[in-house]
C-alpha cells in the first residue's frame, strides 16, 4: 500500500496507477488493475489450472444425479 498510496497526499500520488474519487459522498481509491505488455500468464499453466478446476467440478455432477434420481424415483 505505500508504494501506491506514498504518504497520502493526493498531490503524490503516481495518477497513472492510482486515483481517489467521491463516489456516493464517499471518498475513495481506484487502483488501475490493467496488466502491462508481457505480463500475461502462461497459456499452459491457465489450460491446467482449468482442468483442475473441472476435475474438481465433476464431483458436483454425482451429487446432482443422486438427488435428482432420489427426487423423481428414477
Amino acid at each position: 500500500m505505500d508504494d501506491l498510496i506514498g504518504n497520502g497526499s493526493y498531490a503524490a500520488l503516481n495518477k497513472s496507477v492510482v486515483n481517489v474519487a467521491d463516489v456516493n459522498g464517499t471518498s475513495q481509491i481506484f487502483i488501475n488493475g490493467t496488466l502491462p505488455n508481457s505480463t500475461t500468464e502462461d497459456v499452459g499453466s491457465a489450460a491446467s489450472r482449468m482442468l483442475d478446476n473441472g476435475m474438481q467440478l465433476a464431483g458436483y455432477w454425482v451429487v446432482a444425479a443422486t438427488v435428482l434420481a432420489a427426487v423423481y424415483g428414477l
